[in-house]
């Protein structure tokens, strides 16, 4: 069992450097999606991945479906978060600090039905990497 964790941790690492290389060369930012009734480990998971890719010289930023809950405010991860509007109709309206967002992925949840307000764009992305501990997800890991 131990085995199998390893090469989905190894899968997942792999896709992550080549999103953010896909990224660097797009001049392009990634959008981390979580699930609805956002908790301790969505957002956790979300902000620990883009700070992941930002440390791999990609932008990116956390897709809320909802205002951070006043309890969490001790993490201090404001800065990571960003609020889609509910009339977007692609992912290339949506910019940051210049960089359009160029791909989606998601911690904690791999469906956009499942995203609450954010779910709708999350599906309109071409390139996606899902990464979840849930008997549901579909993707493992994979790049779409």
């Amino acid at each position: 069992m131990k085995e199998l964790y390893k090469i989905g941790a190894y899968k997942t690492a792999d896709n992550l450097l080549e999103l953010s290389s896909r990224m660097k060369e797009k001049n392009g930012a990634v959008l981390v999606f979580v699930h609805k009734s956002v908790d301790g480990d969505c957002v956790g998971s979300g902000c620990a991945i883009a700070q992941i890719l930002r440390a791999l010289g990609c932008s990116a930023h956390v897709a809320m479906p909802e205002p951070l809950p006043p309890f969490m405010s001790f993490l201090n991860v404001e800065d990571l978060l960003f609020y889609p509007g509910k009339d977007i109709k692609s992912p290339e309206e949506l910019k940051i600090s210049g960089k359009t967002f160029s791909a989606a992925l998601s911690v904690d949840c791999s469906e956009g039905k499942r995203m609450g307000d954010a779910g709708y764009l999350y599906d309109m992305f071409p390139d996606s990497v899902s990464v979840d501990h849930h008997e549901v997800t579909h993707l493992d890991g994979d790049l779409k």
